[in-house]
């Protein structure tokens, strides 16, 4: 029997980049999968990520999260779909919204919970708290998460712990074209950063970081992804100290692929309990990574030999790596082929789509929906 999954992104500006969703989707067989998507909109247009444009897709727009209208469209969408399973992927950015299409369909329900704000996991709120306490089938990116997880109120053995991977493939690493699409002379060296422009991301230290930087050297700019709640308040903080020709905002709707492996060093200030998918990225195109010494991190990188690590809140550690790296062509090198190299040792697309593969089989498959919704 064809086994039909829905994969839900409650919220498209928060998931981040949805490379390794798209590769799960990829990998497993039509034979055995019949494979659907869909996310909530916050009523205006946002870009769907260029990995998942072709696949077969459903938005939903919902202005308030209380928005009868988009629950009642979506209650019709499962009602006529019948999923056997749905899959969320990363539930607790809008945790409600698991706990009422649980009410809504009375099923198997799989939460990958990959990489959630802190705050969220040890500061629980009502809604996560019930969330965790649901019979659902939980899958994490590291072991950290799901010891947080276990004290949030988790089930012991609803659990799976899937490393976060994404395709390792050759790359182009020459970077004029972008430095010719950005407006920047030959002898620009970059930084970049893939995380979204929320506030526990901590995108400003970043940029203060470049500020720093721009006082030995004028040559260094910062590539953002350009999408987020919080951009036009990191624009302001970019003209606020006077480094906005140093700061760039990529269209997020672009291939990561296309633009990343051209920077000379990626940099990421956030607190990560779980694996972050920028760090995933830059590791798969072999950028020397300056990151903050924290659980999700340490479990991805050990530092000097995959990246450098630095403090939680230090940022000027943290600008000190940056310019050992970007002044040291040969450390960032090696450093950069090592983290790929551990990468590949890690996790690889097919352990990742065969472990998801496991999992569904041995779910009990979700039956129609209640007779009281049909």
């Amino acid at each position: 029997m064809t086994t039909r999954i829905l994969f839900i992104v409650p919220n498209l500006e928060s998931a981040g980049d949805l490379t390794a969703l798209h590769s799960l989707q990829a990998g497993l067989s039509a034979d055995q999968y019949d494979l659907h998507g869909l996310t909530f909109s916050p009523g205006r247009t946002v870009a769907m990520p260029a990995s998942l444009a072709t696949e077969n897709w459903t938005t939903i727009a919902r202005r308030p999260p209380a928005d009868l209208a988009a629950w009642w469209q979506f209650r019709r969408y499962l009602r006529r779909l019948q999923p056997h399973i749905i899959h969320f992927w990363q539930p607790l950015d809008d945790a409600w919204t698991t706990l009422l299409t649980d009410l809504l369909y009375r099923g198997t329900i799989v939460l990958s919970v990959r990489d959630p704000s802190p705050s969220r996991i040890y500061h629980p709120n009502l809604a996560t708290q019930l969330v965790c306490k649901r019979p659902y089938q939980f899958i994490t990116t590291t072991a950290c998460l799901r010891n947080e997880l276990l004290a949030a109120g988790m089930a012991e053995g609803r659990c799976v712990v899937i490393p976060a991977t994404v395709p390792i493939e050759p790359v182009d690493t020459n970077k004029s074209s972008l430095l010719s699409e950005l407006g920047l002379p030959a002898g620009s060296r970059l930084i970049g950063s893939l995380n979204p422009m929320q506030s526990w991301k901590q995108i400003q230290d970043l940029i203060w970081i470049t500020a720093v930087l721009r006082v030995a050297t004028d040559d260094i700019h910062l590539v953002l992804n350009g999408h987020g709640s919080n951009r036009d308040r990191l624009q302001q903080f970019a003209r606020q100290t006077e480094i906005q020709q140093h700061v760039h905002w990529i269209d997020s709707s672009r291939n990561v692929n296309e633009w990343l492996p051209k920077v000379d060093c990626y940099a990421s200030t956030t607190r990560h309990l779980g694996h972050s998918v920028g760090l995933v990225h830059a590791m798969s195109a072999a950028i020397p990574i300056t990151a903050i010494d924290c659980p999700g991190n340490r479990e991805l990188i050990v530092s000097d030999d995959y990246g450098r690590l630095t403090p939680v809140g230090n940022c000027g550690a943290m600008a000190r790596a940056l310019w050992t790296l970007l002044g040291d062509a040969s450390l960032a090198r090696q450093l950069g082929q090592q983290a790929r190299s551990h990468l590949g040792q890690l996790s690889t697309i097919e352990g990742m789509v065969q472990r998801h593969h496991q999992i569904y089989q041995s779910l009990p498959i979700g039956g129609p929906l209640p007779q009281a919704l049909a």
